[in-house]
């Protein structure tokens, strides 16, 4: 990625951070779950093998994912031993595709490779590798994620992004921007400039309904004298330029 993430990417809206903020966390001295690498091995998938299908082509945008994932862990509902990459996709609603989240990782056409959490954007999928099967997880941002298994066996539940690696015996390759082949996530448009004749545009149709619609006499004066000061403004910039 040429230009750097902006807050938008990093940093969910406020009423994501309200959904957070109510789930329960793992405290650091805590013992987590074990990783279910016997229950993965034994059916050598993340995911449903005998399901296996085209990605789809409507999925969740990050904020209905994370929605959904808090639903899912307020709900305590039991999503099967060892299946993050089934979880994962499943928030997005994207179809199965890849046996596990090392195919999964490597098959990305949207990887972003970091191991500093503090720049992996917030719903967006994150990856481990271990040499068998890694790990995947869905970014709150701040360095935390939603992930299966950790806080406990079969249920989701929030950690800290830099706990995953040493539960999982891999390490943090990054974040991707889809799962399964299916663009999951876009950076957030970069706003336009809006610069003086935008402002007095603006202010000149506000001040034209104002006065259609008879609005109060100390709002079409303020709205006036406003645009008295910005066409003011704009001709001293091209006196100046």
């Amino acid at each position: 990625m040429n230009a750097p993430l902006g807050l938008a990417d990093l940093q969910p809206p406020e009423e994501i951070e309200e959904l957070i903020a109510q789930l329960p966390v793992l405290d650091d001295g805590a013992e987590p779950a074990p990783y279910p690498h016997a229950e993965i091995l034994e059916r050598d998938a993340q995911d449903d093998l005998d399901e296996l299908g085209a990605p789809g082509d409507a999925p969740h945008t990050s904020r209905e994912a994370v929605q959904l994932g808090w639903e899912w862990v307020r709900g305590a509902v039991f999503l099967g031993v060892g299946y993050c990459l089934k979880v994962i996709r499943s928030l997005f609603l994207v179809d199965p595709l890849y046996p596990d989240a090392e195919t999964g990782w490597e098959q990305a056409g949207h990887r972003h490779k970091t191991d500093d959490t503090d720049q992996i954007p917030w719903g967006v999928p994150v990856w481990w590798v271990n040499g068998r099967h890694g790990h995947i997880a869905l970014s709150l941002g701040k360095g935390r994620c939603l992930t299966t298994d950790y806080v406990r066996t079969g249920y989701l539940g929030l950690a800290r992004i830099e706990q995953l690696g040493p539960w999982c015996g891999g390490r943090l390759v990054g974040w991707s921007a889809d799962v399964n082949g299916v663009v999951v996530w876009r950076r957030k448009a970069k706003p336009e400039k809006w610069d003086i004749d935008d402002r007095i545009a603006f202010v000149r149709a506000a001040l034209q309904r104002a006065i259609a619609n008879d609005a109060p006499e100390i709002r079409v004066r303020g709205l006036r004298s406003w645009l008295k000061q910005l066409r003011a403004r704009r001709d001293k910039l091209r006196e100046q330029g």
